[in-house]
């Protein structure tokens, strides 16, 4: 598992753009998955306002979370379609094909 840095802000992985200026406005190190995870517990909880949903997913997909521990966390927001769909998107975005 490896730590990527950038303007000064370590972050556990490559995140979406969207993800990563949360990210940084929330002015938090993220360099392990036990703290990404808990970061998004945090963005769930309502600690931080402009935590979107896609972002509180990408979150919990980075800390290595599947599909239905995430819907398990977030069912009453998200229904499990959706997040299924999100994922598969995430996996494609910052993954490479196993080909």
């Amino acid at each position: 598992m490896s730590v990527f840095y950038f303007d000064g802000v370590a972050l556990f992985r490559p995140w979406s753009v969207r993800t990563y200026n949360f990210v940084r406005r929330a002015n938090v190190s993220l360099e392990t998955a036990e703290q990404v995870a808990d970061f998004a517990e945090d963005a769930l909880r309502g600690v931080y306002p402009h935590a979107t949903r896609r972002i509180v997913v990408e979150l919990f997909r980075g800390a290595g979370y599947g599909v239905h521990t995430i819907h398990n966390k977030m069912g009453d927001i998200m229904p499990l379609d959706a997040i299924r769909e999100l994922c598969n998107g995430f996996d494609i975005m910052f993954h490479d094909p196993m080909d």
